[in-house]
């Protein structure tokens, strides 16, 4: 399965934006998150992301928790930092999406009750040149998403080895890898 990871700082406009991520969600992509990174006012981001969500009714679309109503969905992403926020969330009925960067994490993210988690970065990032974090290795859990330097032919050899969810923001808008 893929999960697609947004960046509006890609997009010209909010069309353009509901554009591509119609596009994928014709191609069947269940699950995407919504990162806002002050391109755009959070408010027509939440816009779009209902106007998705009501078009697509199989669609999964995940709020970062720097928006105005992250909760309206019922899919939130946290990052690694928000992992105590886990906990109260889900008694919210919320289903949660966390980034981890060790194992150890991952399984503090599981163990508090997360639905996913995303585990980066497998390979150097091919979206942030400069971060020049150490990767992790993989590993194989239900509901874990691998992220970070995938392209297509590192997907294939990924699925020869066993693994089955990967997460991607590059990926998504280059076609070339």
């Amino acid at each position: 399965m893929l999960w697609f990871i947004s960046d509006f700082s890609k997009y010209k406009n909010i069309k353009e934006a509901e554009n591509h991520f119609s596009f994928w969600l014709e191609k069947k992509i269940t699950k995407i998150t919504f990162r806002n990174f002050k391109k755009f006012d959070n408010n027509k981001i939440e816009q779009l992301a209902e106007k998705l969500s009501n078009k697509y009714k199989f669609a999964e679309i995940f709020l970062r928790t720097t928006l105005n109503n992250p909760k309206q969905t019922g899919f939130l992403h946290l990052t690694s930092s928000e992992i105590d926020k886990i906990v109260q969330l889900k008694k919210e009925k919320i289903t949660i999406a966390i980034s981890a960067h060790s194992k150890e994490e991952v399984e503090i993210a599981f163990s508090k009750k997360a639905d996913y988690v995303f585990l980066s970065p497998i390979f150097p990032p091919l979206s942030k040149p400069q971060d020049k974090r150490k990767t992790v290795l993989p590993i194989k859990r239900k509901n874990l998403f691998l992220l970070g330097g995938l392209n297509n032919k590192r997907i294939e050899q990924l699925k020869k080895e066993g693994f089955e969810n990967f997460a991607g923001i590059t990926l998504f808008y280059n076609n070339k890898n």
